[in-house]
């Protein structure tokens, strides 16, 4: 991974530009940040990673990237088109999983219909979205069934949030990685921690647990278990 170096410098990790990533995707008035927007981001990431300021990089080094973060943020998902069983195949989806992704989808059209939950997601499927759960459902199912013995789809709609997870964590690296697809190697080592390493002993322990891997899920436990109870 390319980063910036000067002697006695602090560099730009991957951890500073996750949470650079992060922050620019959740603030839509970058330019009214005060007089030097690169500075409110520096203390905000230095803030959330406890760096102390020897570890902290320049404001120059955060203009830089901020700049190239956000030239990429526009480019569209090239996996996130809507999943099809036409695009398995192409895209290296098992038919062994259709069962399961065609149930999800039937999940997501029940539930997009109740005006409760797509105030806080839309259920839908992407061929990215599809990859993973395809990939996951063994691990996931496992663990799952010590809750839902008998319960698919309570089952299927905790799956589909960690490979919710572990999408929108790829995409991400891809956008700060940018390096040759065929050399793109994602690091799933803290998600895989959270989701299936760390101790639980009941269901709500276990959903906080995921919940730790995406900042996007930490306030939203309670409506993940609502729509768990709803089907």
């Amino acid at each position: 991974m390319r980063t910036i170096s000067r002697p006695n410098r602090a560099r730009v990790t991957v951890e500073i530009q996750n949470q650079l990533l992060i922050l620019l995707k959740r603030e839509k008035d970058f330019n009214k940040k005060k007089r030097h927007p690169a500075n409110w981001y520096r203390d905000e990431v230095g803030k959330n990673l406890g760096l102390p300021e020897k570890d902290n990089p320049l404001r120059r080094s955060y203009e830089d990237y901020i700049k190239r973060l956000k030239s990429r943020l526009h480019v569209p998902d090239p996996l996130g088109e809507p999943w099809t069983i036409g695009l398995c195949e192409k895209n290296g989806i098992s038919d062994s999983a259709i069962p399961t992704l065609i149930e999800f989808q039937n999940i997501c059209n029940d539930l997009n219909k109740d005006l409760k939950f797509p105030e806080v997601w839309k259920w839908e499927l992407s061929v990215r979205k599809a990859k993973w759960m395809a990939k996951l459902f063994p691990a996931v199912d496992a663990v799952a069934k010590k809750y839902f013995a008998k319960q698919t789809k309570k089952r299927i709609i905790v799956l589909s949030k960690i490979a919710d997870i572990y999408s929108k964590k790829e995409f991400d690296a891809e956008i700060i990685d940018k390096s040759d697809a065929n050399d793109f190697t994602f690091n799933t080592g803290k998600i895989d921690r959270l989701v299936f390493y760390e101790p639980h002993s009941t269901l709500k322990q276990w959903l906080k647990n995921i919940a730790r891997a995406d900042i996007d899920l930490k306030d939203k436990i309670e409506m993940i278990n609502k729509v768990i109870g709803k089907t």
